[in-house]
């Protein structure tokens, strides 16, 4: 009995390493007949940024200047090269 409960749970922290966190939305949406596309637009921005602060994460312009730094330092940091010289030819 304990074997199988184990296995149960075992399984079950299993899939749940497995479960990731959706990129954006997976329906379009678009606006009501009517409402002004720079309305629509705002209330969308609303939405997602409400989303985003629910589930702890961090919103995708949050995520591209994260990148573009990590981009900018490389691995081997600020004003470095990866060549031993220095990059000097």
């Amino acid at each position: 009995m304990k074997m199988r409960v184990f296995s149960v749970v075992a399984g079950a922290v299993l899939l749940a390493a497995c479960a990731q966190i959706p990129n954006g939305p997976s329906v379009a949406v678009m606006p009501p007949p009517g409402k002004p596309f720079d309305l629509f637009v705002a209330d969308d921005q609303l939405c997602r940024n409400y989303a985003t602060q629910a589930i702890g994460g961090t919103s995708a312009s949050q995520s591209a200047a994260a990148s573009a730094v990590d981009i900018g330092r490389g691995r081997h940091g600020p004003g470095r090269s990866r060549r031993s010289d220095g990059g000097r030819t």
